[in-house]
């Protein structure tokens, strides 16, 4: 009887920890597959995104898509999409997840005007930019691609 209550206890003090983990895999599957649809309905030329249009609702907000001259889209060729608020908690494992999908990431604190810059190394994730970019409480995820 004691070790069902133990296993028991362990089950639930384990299930806001899976359903973190579930949540935010969850966002990067569904900001993978905006970009996705970007792609297909734009051909390559994303000038009519802008400064931002609103596309889905992730956990932490609105995922906004945008396109121009921004130091990480650079071109209207190139588009990026944005997600603000996104927790320290959550931050590695959303990136993670979402980041084999793109050209580059960029991460900066959770500001509207805010710039960050590319965990991005060789074309490729660094993990070790990723764990220093996502160590402030809030922060602003551009996801880039073409």
């Amino acid at each position: 009887m004691k070790r069902m209550l133990l296993a028991a206890c362990l089950v639930l003090a384990a299930l806001p920890a899976f359903a973190q983990s579930w949540e935010t895999l969850r966002a990067a599957q569904v900001t993978i597959s905006v970009a996705e649809q970007i792609r297909v309905g734009h051909h390559g030329d994303y000038a009519d995104l802008g400064s931002g249009r609103e596309t889905v609702a992730l956990p932490w907000g609105s995922l906004l898509a945008f396109a121009g001259n921004y130091p990480d889209t650079g071109t209207s060729r190139r588009f990026g999409l944005h997600i603000d608020g996104v927790p320290h908690a959550d931050c590695e494992r959303y990136v993670s997840d979402a980041a084999p999908a793109f050209d580059d990431v960029w991460i900066g604190d959770a500001g509207p005007s805010a710039i960050g810059r590319s965990v991005f190394s060789a074309g490729h994730l660094d993990h070790a930019a990723l764990h220093d970019a996502c160590r402030d409480d809030m922060v602003g995820i551009d996801f880039i691609t073409h």
